[in-house]
This record gives C-alpha cells, structure tokens and sequence, in this order.
C-alpha cells in the first residue's frame, strides 16, 4: 500500500489493518527495469496510456455517480 504515484482502491478496512501493521518503509514489489520495460512495451504497440486513464477516471466516475443516486433515493424514501 505504500507506493509512490500508485493508485490505491483499498477497503479502508484494508487501510486500517495496514496501518495497524506499523509499516512505514516504502516497498517495491517490482524491479524498475522491469517497470520501465513494461511502460517500453505499451509505447511500442502504440497502446496510449492518457487515453486509459481517461476513460478509467469518467468510468469511475459515472460509477460513483450511479452509486450515490441509488444512496440518496433510498434516504429520501426511508
């Protein structure tokens, strides 16, 4: 959980049991090598990372969006 420019969806159960853990140090799972060579790839096949980020970040939102309307109906009838 603690990675730097990661995007985190973690349950905040989730959160509050890694916090409890009292790990502090930012870890990385995967060499930068590694990384590098996978972003190296996308480019390579003309995959545009902005492009899904994008669409991902409105996706998500509509989401919320759909997701608080369903909350508020419910509190307006209960």
């Amino acid at each position: 959980l603690l990675y730097p420019n990661a995007i985190n969806t973690a349950p905040l159960d989730t959160i509050d049991a890694f916090i409890s853990t009292g790990i502090k140090k930012i870890q990385n799972p995967i060499d930068k090598a590694t990384i590098d060579q996978f972003f190296d790839d996308l480019r390579n096949k003309e995959i545009n990372l902005d492009v899904i980020y994008h669409d991902l970040l409105h996706e998500g939102i509509d989401a919320f969006k759909i997701a608080f309307r369903e909350i508020l109906d419910v509190l307006e009838k209960g």
